[in-house]
C-alpha cells in the first residue's frame, strides 16, 4: 500500500472510531458535529503579514528564503488543535488547518512552486506515530492548489537519517542547530533540483532551525528558492 493510501485509510478509520466514541465538538464553543465551527474559525487571529523574507549574505549560507505562517501558536485554541492533530491522532483536523494555510497563501507575494515537500520524520517516530503530520498538510495543500487545474506537484524529497529528541525540549537556537546537523538528507542522493522553487511544509516553526537545515540540503541539490510554510509560529 502506498503512503498516500495508508494515510487515507488511517484517516477513515480514525474518523469512524472518533465519531462513534467521541462525537465531534467544536474546539471553540463546544457545538456538536464539527471540530471548528464557522463562528469560531472567524475568531482565530491570523498573521499579518503572513510572509517574512530572509536576506542571504557571504556570512550566512543560502538556506530558507522566507517563512509563511497562518496563525499564532500561542493562541490557546491553535496550540490545542495542532497538539491533537500531531500527537493524538486526530487527522481529521487536517482540512481545517490546511484551510488556514491556503487562506494565508492568498495574501502572500510568493510565486507558485514547482514542488511542495514535507519536513520528514525519522522512521522510528513515524512508526510510533503512524503518520507524518507535515506530509498530510503538504498533500492537502497540493490538492487545494491543483483544483481545478494542476499547478504543482507533491514530492517527498527528504529523509531523516538521524533520530533526535523533539526540538521543543531544546531551549536555545544554538542547541537546536547542533542537534540537527546531519539529521536530514535527500531520499534520492542523485536527484537534481536546478532552478526549482520549493515550498517546504511543517506544522510549527519556533526558531526555524528544522526548516533551515532542510532548506540547506535542498539548496545543495540545486533548488533556486526554498520557502517554509507552517500552520503557526
Amino acid at each position: 500500500m502506498s503512503y498516500q493510501g495508508l494515510v487515507q485509510k488511517l484517516q477513515k478509520l480514525s474518523s469512524i472510531a472518533l465519531d462513534t466514541l467521541f462525537p465531534r465538538r467544536c474546539y471553540g464553543c463546544g457545538r456538536y458535529d464539527t471540530f471548528l465551527c464557522i463562528d469560531c474559525q472567524r475568531l482565530i487571529p491570523q498573521c499579518s503579514p503572513v510572509t517574512t523574507f530572509f536576506a542571504h549574505s557571504p556570512t550566512k549560507p543560502a538556506g530558507l528564503d522566507s517563512l509563511t505562517s497562518a496563525l499564532f501558536f500561542r493562541t490557546p485554541i491553535v496550540s490545542l488543535l495542532i497538539h491533537d492533530f500531531k500527537f493524538q491522532g486526530i487527522v481529521d483536523l487536517a482540512p481545517f488547518l490546511t484551510r488556514y494555510l491556503s487562506q494565508a497563501l492568498e495574501r502572500t507575494p510568493l510565486t507558485l512552486p514547482h514542488i511542495i515537500t514535507p519536513v520528514p520524520l525519522h522512521p522510528r517516530r513515524l512508526r510510533d506515530r503512524g503518520y507524518n503530520q507535515s506530509a498530510i498538510l503538504a498533500s492537502g495543500l497540493v490538492h487545494t492548489l491543483n483544483t481545478p487545474a494542476p499547478i504543482t506537484s507533491y514530492q517527498p524529497l527528504l529523509k531523516r537519517v538521524r533520530h533526535t529528541p523533539p526540538q521543543s525540549k531544546r531551549h536555545t537556537r544554538a542547541s537546536r542547530i547542533i542537534a540537527l546537523r546531519g539529521a536530514f538528507d535527500l531520499i534520492d542522493p542523485l536527484k537534481r533540483l536546478e532552478n526549482t522553487v520549493i515550498w517546504l511544509v511543517d506544522d510549527v516553526a519556533t526558531t526555524n532551525t528544522t526548516l533551515e537545515e532542510c532548506a540547506h540540503i535542498l539548496k545543495k541539490a540545486g533548488a533556486k528558492e526554498v520557502h517554509g510554510l507552517v500552520i503557526a509560529h
